[in-house]
């Protein structure tokens, strides 16, 4: 004759939609009654039982928790759980675990007609994961939810595992991406540390790996009658390090069947008001059990990492194994519509204005303080903050692009989000779900610092005594309550002025530009104030052909303000050039003597200046001859004599049709040498061109004639 025997299944399931940890109960029992089985029975008896009792359950899902049921089964009592809290131990279990442990009836029901405070440990809950009373919940922040899913990996002693299998002592059960904590994955370890050997047992206990066979996702540990297992637990990174977080369990649990825990490693429990649970508290241990049949609910656990517990299942269950199919948990585990958090609120923005800045710039501080969802699937699509920048400020893409975004902590989380310039004058700041999931929890923070606009017409509306008071208004996606701060800005001068384009030669710098040369129309906001140009921001060489610019600093002498202007630069190679030459060498009316004589030009209009904007000078040579010589009017009679050149050492030389070097030299800079610099002092002439003249046949009249310069790169004689 085929023995009867009761089973029961515990899976850890996780619902994929909601991404929390469950357990569901998958063994459909009859009723909440706790009856006596005598091994006189027959199995006709036991079949019997289970279609009274099958037919309870149908009709009378609905009753209160703790109705009785009167069933008659052969020579067996049914005792009601108030009335008989302690089952007497039957021969059937002489070999299993000491009786104390299977049949206990906690003494503490989870309902809510027992106040919170006569239920130290319980809070209870709403389907959306609120306490009832709208009190905190108080979860530590480094909570986490495991999460056993599709991606999860089973292994049993380092081997992978797709199949049931026995549960032996010693085994270690390791499930690797069971969520993640502070981007790290995490890895969940069972260790078998003990099991008993239940009499008359038809099946052993065993263990089912993620999705195994089920409609569902979940861990699945099932036990038969009088059978006790006890696992340890241990939390990791995927680096092996073991981690101090709390893990939050949400538990579905077959009737007739006990948890146990240290009770130390039991933190808070919560549960559903209609919950169908009851505990019983010892000075050391923690035990659940279900009271009733049939429901869906779960209780929630919120456990230390490294804990151990025992799953028991009681001896007063009894059903078919034929049955499995059906009460098995094959086809009824269904996907939970409710989930313990609801996402973690977003706080409005904090800004802070700064308080008399200086240098007319308006300084703002923007906090936002990121929170940490329990799962990635809480984390909100994107996030975005909008800071409505007041007219008054002056608001460019340059200012964006230079904006920080800090943590607590002082590191740069610019990278995590995109800046935009909008085009309301004002500042997006914005970043994605897959962004939020990787920074989780951050206390963030902005200092933006503006110019003020001091040239408006409109400045003097925010004057209040000496300083300018200047709003902004931010707002983000996710709360859209705008906050408004003030910062208030001492009022005074400011400079401004305009960059000239300036030309420079490739291999030069910025210690070659000539600072007055730079910036032009130089004005200030206040009346008789002066600006200066103070130098360039950063030195720059500029070693690429093409356009480029510089900031350059002017300074306003009543308030001492700096401001910054841009200036155009032109890169080219460079060129060695005459810049400018005497049009004409002009003597007044000569009066020709009988003897020889020289005679001084008169002061020029024009100078003779040699400009080289190479990055690498070189010496240069002037030189002049004359392309045509002095003759007279039209008839192109010579004149007796010609034009000299005088050098410094006082030395002459007379000019003909063969050039003579006038000059040699080697420019320091980009600046043009004056060559003619020392001919006159004032109008008196000192050296350079003159006319010589010899007696003889000169006649009465104007005499002309040209010059040639040429200007070399190669020095003379070289």
């Amino acid at each position: 004759m085929k023995k009867k025997v009761t089973y029961v299944v515990l899976l850890f399931l996780f619902s994929s939609m909601m991404n929390h940890l469950s357990f569901a109960e998958i063994a459909d029992q009859n009723n909440n009654d706790i009856s006596e089985i005598k091994p006189s029975e027959s199995n006709t008896e036991i079949e019997q039982q289970d279609k009274l009792s099958n037919n309870k359950n149908e009709n009378d899902l609905n009753n209160e928790q703790d109705s009785s049921l009167d069933t008659s089964i052969s020579d067996s009592e049914v005792h009601n759980q108030e009335e008989d809290p302690i089952l007497e131990e039957k021969p059937l279990l002489e070999e299993a675990i000491q009786s104390e442990e299977f049949s206990r009836v906690p003494n503490q029901r989870l309902d809510p007609s027992i106040p919170l405070e006569y239920s130290p440990l319980n809070t209870l809950i709403t389907h959306e994961g609120n306490a009832v009373d709208n009190s905190d919940l108080n979860l530590p922040e480094n909570t986490v939810v495991l999460e056993f899913n599709d991606n999860t990996r089973m292994l049993l002693n380092g081997m992978p595992l797709d199949y049931e299998t026995e549960i032996k002592i010693g085994d270690i059960y390791r499930f690797e991406n069971v969520g993640e904590y502070k981007g790290k994955k995490l890895i969940v370890e069972w260790t078998v540390e003990s099991r008993n050997e239940a009499p008359n047992r038809y099946f052993d206990m065993s263990i089912y790996p993620v999705g195994h066979e089920m409609p569902s996702e979940g861990i699945i540990t099932k036990l038969f009658r009088n059978q006790q297992i006890k696992y340890s637990q241990k939390v990791y990174d995927m680096l092996g390090n073991e981690l101090d977080i709390y893990c939050l369990i949400p538990y579905k649990i077959t009737e007739n069947f006990y948890l146990e825990f240290n009770k130390d490693d039991i933190l808070r429990t919560f549960s559903l008001p209609d919950n169908l649970y009851s505990y019983e508290e010892t000075p050391t241990t923690f035990t659940l059990r279900r009271n009733t049949v049939g429901g869906r609910e779960e209780i929630y656990l919120l456990t230390k990492p490294n804990m151990s517990w025992s799953v028991t299942a009681s001896p007063e269950m009894e059903a078919p194994p034929e049955e499995l199919g059906q009460i098995g948990g094959y086809g009824i585990v269904q996907t939970f519509e409710h989930s313990f958090f609801t996402p973690a609120p977003y706080e409005k923005l904090t800004i802070t204005g700064g308080i008399n800045t200086p240098n007319m710039k308006a300084e703002y501080t923007v906090g936002q303080v990121l929170p940490q969802q329990t799962s990635k699937n809480l984390y909100l699509n994107g996030y975005e903050m909008n800071l409505k920048v007041d007219e008054i400020l002056k608001l460019s893409a340059n200012d964006v692009e230079k904006l920080e975004i800090k943590n607590d902590k002082g590191e740069n989380m610019t990278a995590h989000f995109t800046l935009t310039l909008g085009t309301e004058h004002n500042i997006i700041i914005a970043t994605t779900k897959e962004q939020l999931q990787t920074m989780e929890y951050q206390n963030l923070s902005i200092d933006l610092i503006l110019d003020v606009d001091a040239y408006s017409e409109k400045v003097t509306d925010y004057l209040s005594g000496d300083s300018l008071i200047i709003p902004i208004n931010g707002s983000h996606s996710q709360n859209f309550e705008s906050v408004t701060a003030n910062a208030t800005v001492k009022y005074a001068a400011v400079p401004s002025g305009e960059g000239i384009p300036t030309t420079v030669s490739i291999g030069s710098s910025t210690d070659d530009l000539i600072l007055p040369e730079l910036v032009g129309k130089l004005t200030s906001s206040f009346p008789n104030d002066t600006i200066t140009v103070v130098g360039v921001v950063e030195r720059k060489e500029f070693l690429a052909l093409g356009e480029t610019t510089i900031e350059v600093t002017i300074k306003s002498k009543l308030s001492s303000i700096e401001v910054t202007v841009q200036v155009p630069i032109t890169v080219i190679q460079g060129e060695l050039t005459l810049e400018e030459a005497p049009l004409q060498i002009v003597f007044k009316d000569l009066k020709i003597k009988t003897v020889p004589k020289d005679y001084y030009p008169l002061p020029m209009t024009e100078s003779l200046k040699i400009k080289d904007t190479r990055y690498q000078k070189q010496k240069w040579t002037l030189k002049v001859a004359m392309s045509e010589s002095l003759h007279y009017g039209t008839t192109q009679e010579p004149l007796d004599g010609g034009i000299m050149y005088q050098f410094e050492d006082g030395t002459s030389k007379e000019l003909s049709e063969s050039p003579i070097d006038i000059a040699i030299h080697t420019n320091i800079d980009n600046t043009n040498y004056d060559v003619s610099a020392g001919w006159f002092e004032q109008t008196v002439w000192k050296n350079g061109f003159y006319l010589h003249v010899k007696p003889g046949n000169v006649k009465a009249g104007q005499y002309k004639g040209s010059m040639k310069w040429t200007l070399a790169d190669v020095p003379a004689n070289e």
